[in-house]
Order: C-alpha cells, then structure tokens, then sequence
C-alpha cells in the first residue's frame, strides 16, 4: 500500500481526523522531543505509537518532484504542485479505492 495512504489511514483509524485536516499538514506539524515523536494539531502536540510515527518520518523525509518555493512544505503535497496540498478528495478516494483493493480476494 502506498506511504500516502498508510500515512492518512493510520491518523484517522487513531484520532479520528478527518482527511479534511489531514491533507493540509505539513512537515513541521512532526516533531521529535526527547525520543518521542508528536503530531501537532492546531495548538496540541499528541503523542505518536512507533509505527505510525516511522510512516509519517519516511512521508516526510522522501524526495520531492520539484522544489518547493512555499514557506510550508505539506505532508501530502498535490499532483500538479507542491506548493498545495493534495485534495481532500483525492487522498479519500486514493484511501478508499486501495483500502477495497487489498480486501478483495487475489485471483
């Protein structure tokens, strides 16, 4: 399954946060303080388990298409641009299709 979508799966099966706050994160919202990794939302810092938070560092540390002029970089960057956010849209039916995809039966 793509990182993308193991990234975003993971955040709404564990807080419940809808795609529609997820798409616009960026990569500042991670942080590391004293061995932890946290997600910022808003004005709070929750703490992420190990393996959600390895996702969301790969997410965030893997190459880009292009170089970003945008004072922020987004976790989940658009298809014609990194300088917005992928569509909510998008990211929930990329979730949607490919979360079906791995439950259907192998023929």
């Amino acid at each position: 399954m793509p990182l993308d979508v193991r990234a975003a799966g993971a955040l709404v099966l564990l807080y419940g946060l809808p795609v529609t706050r997820i798409h616009r994160l960026n990569i500042d919202d991670l942080l590391d303080i004293g061995g932890d990794s946290f997600l910022r939302l808003d004005r709070h810092q929750v703490l992420l388990p190990p393996p959600p938070a390895q996702v969301l560092r790969t997410l965030a540390h893997r190459p880009r298409r292009a170089r970003s002029t945008a004072p922020q970089q987004f976790l989940f960057p658009g298809s014609r641009t990194v300088d917005a956010p992928i569509a909510a849209y998008t990211l929930t039916a990329r979730t949607h299709y490919l979360a079906a995809r791995e439950r259907l039966p192998q023929q």
